[in-house]
């Protein structure tokens, strides 16, 4: 709402989340998400920009011990793709945890289950139809940017807000273990494949000389990768009554501080009578192709930590996926460029035509029945959306099939029960 002030801004809430059987998410879920996909799918003229800051580990999820718990976690991967293709962006926060996801806070160990133990991918900022955005901070190069050592969730009197003289010239990953509070979550899902429109940059970072990769058992290097954009993740001032300033950190922020700027380029495109942006991934990464300037790159920093309260608190894995030149696992593309992004989203029915196919500006509503072109024109544009719902369902259902032949072998089985307190496969952030 701050970077993008006078758009209508909507907030979903859920309860009751926890009942045995919710209404929607039936006896295996708490987390809701079936109940937000089916309200939106049953709005006319839902937001275009939907950002949300929560998930959970995705083997907890598409856990197949779990009756019906891989099929919730399909269909609503389903509910994400039709979003997109409504013209809906829908972005998720990546995760505060690092490579371990939130395991690594209470139970760091090497040996399985525990956090360092092997990759932990987050979902649904691992769903190939939404944009995972990732978390970055202020640094001179390796150094903490800041002299203050942070206090999370502290509050502090605005007289306070001296205390954090910046004096950094860039960014790096936002991690706990050099003052960021949080580390940007990252790595490649178990379940779902790497999709196309990643496919040239993913090879490159996995085949960079002296990319200091988890070993090849640690994780998926077929899977999608994420985040697929970062922003700025640390120290965020916020007025909080009857408190006053304090300080919050998070990928929970970044997710829509990047919203934002979707909000506003939509309102660009909206102006020109063209279609909103809708799924967002072909075009940033086609974007980022285009015009090496289109994101600022991120290639210092990884993901080995968990968020902490204090750099000396912190749990950090002998592995972890690092910053490297072009997308990389921990900050994707890197931090987006406004202006330049700006220019190409009004520019797109030249570079990106597929963003403007669709005859989005005209009236549809207004044509009567005699008009043959017009049915024609809505007649071909059914079928081409249909085809296209098609062709991605059957990659997505080839990626679970992927995921169900090799589940033993990436440690996503086991007897876990869903939001057991004892279990550390729980996650939200």
């Amino acid at each position: 709402m701050a970077l993008a002030p006078g758009a209508d801004t909507f907030f979903y809430s859920f309860d009751n989340l926890t009942a045995d059987p919710s209404p929607w998410d039936g006896p295996i879920m708490n987390e809701g998400f079936l109940a937000y996909l089916y309200a939106v799918s049953n709005q006319t003229n839902p937001p275009l920009v939907h950002s949300l800051s929560y998930g959970d580990i995705e083997a907890n999820v598409f856990n197949a011990s779990t009756s019906g718990a891989v099929e919730y976690g399909m269909r609503c991967d389903q509910e994400f793709l039709q979003m997109g293709l409504r013209g809906l962006s829908v972005l998720f926060s990546s995760g505060d945890d690092g490579i371990g996801d939130s395991i690594t806070r209470d139970f760091p160990q090497s040996t399985y289950p525990g956090g360092c133990s092997q990759a932990w991918p987050s979902w649904p900022a691992g769903s190939p139809y939404v944009t995972a955005v990732g978390g970055t901070q202020l640094t001179d190069k390796y150094l903490p940017f800041c002299l203050d050592k942070y206090n999370y969730d502290s509050f502090l009197p605005s007289n306070d807000l001296a205390d954090v003289t910046c004096t950094g010239t860039g960014e790096t990953v936002c991690s706990s273990s050099i003052g960021g509070v949080i580390t940007s979550g990252g790595g490649f899902s178990n379940v779902s494949p790497r999709q196309p429109w990643q496919e040239d940059v993913v090879k490159k970072y996995l085949n960079i000389s002296g990319n200091p990769l988890p070993p090849s058992g640690y994780f998926n290097a077929s899977g999608r990768g994420y985040p697929d954009v970062s922003t700025y993740a640390s120290n965020y001032f916020v007025f909080l009554s009857p408190y006053g300033t304090i300080r919050e950190s998070g990928t929970s922020a970044s997710a829509p501080v990047f919203a934002a700027m979707v909000t506003l380029w939509n309102d660009m495109r909206l102006a020109y009578d063209m279609p909103p942006l809708g799924f967002l991934n072909p075009f940033l990464y086609q974007a980022a192709a285009t015009n090496p300037e289109a994101f600022n790159d991120v290639v210092t920093g990884d993901n080995a930590c968990s968020a902490g309260t204090s750099v000396e608190t912190v749990n950090c894995c002998d592995y972890s996926f690092a910053a490297q030149p072009g997308w990389d696992a921990v900050t994707g593309l890197g931090s987006p460029n406004f202006g330049i992004l700006a220019n190409m989203v009004l520019n797109s029915e030249s570079m990106f035509p597929a963003l403007d196919a669709g005859n989005y500006g005209q009236e549809s509503g207004s044509s009567s029945s005699s008009d043959d072109n017009d049915d024609e024109i809505d007649q071909n544009r059914d079928i081409g959306v249909s085809a296209l719902i098609i062709a991605l369902l059957t990659a997505l259902f080839a990626g679970y099939i992927f995921y169900t032949i090799k589940k033993s072998g990436v440690g996503v089985g086991g007897d876990w029960s869903h939001r057991d307190t004892t279990n550390p496969l729980t996650s939200n952030y």
